[in-house]
């Protein structure tokens, strides 16, 4: 409170308010005399028994229709020995409007961290359950009231569709029963859609565990932009990872890509995608992700020294990234000469075009590993705990701040490639400087290091293959390059260009305003949770380790890191 003469513009409501939010920080309570929508007069709750003399008079101004305060004697006579931490005025509506600022910006607010920063800061003592229930409802009015629940998303599915016009959303339901039961929901926005055409033919598919209250999956589909950056096309919230969500998934993804677009995915060996996969992309190449492939293959390694498995799967990532059948067959017969009959079950079901890349048959730019998916998994961390909708509203949120500042750093760059194409180059410039070149003809070069390179700079390739398996000059191809005098520039994709770059993030995703919505909702639109029943046991907030998963630290003796700790460290020291 500022005094006699602070005007309220929202009348009444705010003066409330602020006078409500004033005694609580203050610590001290109030009764109303008079209560009015004209006039409002409040004194100290101990004026009666110790004659406090505090006070506030304030009403509406005729000509303005402002709530002034009039009158404000801003003194307690009975001192501060009397100040309460259990306030009558901490209502939920005012927790809730306390901690909205927070919830916006942490989704996966705490309780904990509520009672202890109103202890903190206010000086209050809120009650564990008044917290919860502010918690929950200080997110619907940050995400707003209309994403608390299922009982408007077919209202929230047809704003977001007016408002980004071009955006795909799919919503089924369980057929049965007899209401309507929410099942899976697709969303793709237009932005991500219209921005995928400039990025790589690269997809990334993988799950994560929703933590809120009716459980599921979210899956999603996700690439690389030209700088290397995450960039998310589409998702889909469903009761679990099985076959049929995946086939509904892939369907749909496959009505919102470019025709004839030659696409190729990196995913797990989960059965039921494999098998959706086959089917609704029958002409696409697939590939496993190389991090989930060395953590399967741990289980059947039968060596037990620690440096004998990390050989082996050392050499297993060699044997992936090996770019040619000769050199493939060489390493491969090494390492199953080491592992003997224990990795014949693994690598049973494991064809060598799905893995290496020797024999992968697709264009897959480099990307061995899902670890874009895992990023976005992470991006997405406490959104994982909220409701459908407001799951949906909160990606949107995260897409809409990542277009616009990707945007803003792209227009600054004056480059005709991205950052990492520049890099990678600087690299090959510095690493190329001592190799000896010689023309053949105006497109053919041999390179001579201690054994002999031949790059055709006309069709893109070289006896290495790198140039051709990574869709980017290998360094025998840029030395090459470097000595017919051509621009550069012109043998790199276009998806690696600065202007491909800007046309990814050119779009917008609008807001989704909720100011006009009807508060009457037809039988119809009404959407039920799903049908689930809640397992038994406390819900974990970790995630469960993949089998054969190990977790690596940093030993404090030794500085390295391993499985090891202090105690257990053999490592000897200098």
């Amino acid at each position: 409170m500022k005094g006699v003469g602070q005007r309220f513009a929202q009348g009444i409501v705010e003066f409330r308010d602020v006078l409500s939010k004033y005694s609580i920080h203050s610590g001290f309570d109030f009764d109303f005399v008079k209560n009015d929508k004209d006039c409002v007069t409040v004194h100290c709750k101990r004026r009666a028994d110790f004659g406090c003399l505090w006070g506030m008079h304030a009403r509406v101004e005729n000509h303005s229709k402002y709530f002034v305060i009039k009158q404000f004697d801003d003194v307690h006579t009975y001192g501060s020995s009397f100040r309460t931490i259990k306030h009558a005025r901490m209502t939920l509506s005012i927790i809730g409007a306390l901690i909205s600022s927070d919830i916006r910006n942490k989704a996966l607010t705490s309780v904990s961290e509520v009672v202890c920063d109103f202890k903190d800061y206010y000086g209050t003592e809120v009650s564990y359950r008044r917290a919860w229930m502010s918690v929950e409802k200080g997110r619907g009015l940050v995400f707003g009231d209309y994403l608390s629940s299922f009982d408007d998303l077919h209202w929230y599915v047809d704003a977001v569709n007016d408002c980004n016009l071009g955006s795909v959303f799919d919503m089924e339901f369980d057929v049965h029963s007899k209401e309507r039961h929410f099942k899976c929901l697709f969303f793709a926005f237009e932005a991500c859609i219209h921005g995928f055409k400039y990025c790589r033919p690269v997809l990334m598919l993988d799950g994560t565990f929703l933590k809120r209250r009716h459980k599921g999956c979210l899956l999603a589909a996700t690439t690389k932009d030209g700088n290397q950056g995450l960039y998310p096309l589409c998702f889909v919230i469903v009761d679990s990872e099985s076959y049929d969500s995946w086939h509904w998934f892939l369907s749909k993804l496959f009505v919102i890509l470019t025709p004839g677009r030659d696409i190729a995915f990196v995913i797990n060996q989960h059965g039921g995608l494999l098998k959706a996969l086959a089917e609704v992309f029958p002409f696409s190449s697939h590939s496993f992700c190389l991090m989930h492939l060395k953590t399967n293959l741990k289980t059947y390694l039968s060596v037990k020294s620690r440096e004998s498995k990390e050989y082996l799967l050392t050499l297993f990532s060699r044997c992936a990234y090996a770019p040619t059948i000769e050199l493939f067959n060489e390493l491969f017969k090494e390492f199953k000469g080491r592992c003997g009959r224990s990795v014949e079950k693994f690598l049973e079901d494991l064809p060598n075009e799905c893995w290496c890349n020797a024999y992968f048959q697709g264009k897959r730019y480099g990307e061995m590993c899902t670890n874009v998916a895992a990023s976005f998994n992470s991006w997405v961390r406490d959104e994982r705990y909220l409701l459908s909708t407001s799951l949906v509203d909160a990606i949107r949120v995260k897409l809409i701040e990542q277009f616009s500042r990707r945007r803003e750093v792209g227009n600054k760059w004056n480059h005709i490639v991205c950052p990492f194409a520049e890099k990678k180059l600087e690299e090959a410039l510095n690493d190329t400087k001592a190799w000896i070149v010689k023309k053949c003809s105006d497109d053919i070069y041999e390179i001579q290091l201690d054994h002999s390179v031949m790059v055709d700079i006309g069709k893109r390739s070289c006896s290495c293959r790198l140039w051709e398996i990574d869709s980017f000059p290998c360094k025998h191809g840029f030395c090459a390059i470097k000595r017919s005098e051509k621009d550069l520039n012109c043998f790199l994709d276009n998806y690696y260009r600065v202007s491909s770059y800007c046309d990814s993030y050119s779009h917008s995703i609008y807001p989704v305003p909720s100011m006009w919505k009807p508060n009457v909702i037809v039988d119809d639109d009404i959407v039920l949770p799903p049908l689930c029943k809640r397992p038994a046991g406390r819900p974990r907030t970790e995630r469960i380790p993949s089998k054969g998963e190990i977790k690596r630290i940093r030993c404090s003796r030794c500085g390295k890191m391993g499985t090891h700790n202090r105690k257990t460290c053999k490592e000897a020291l200098l």
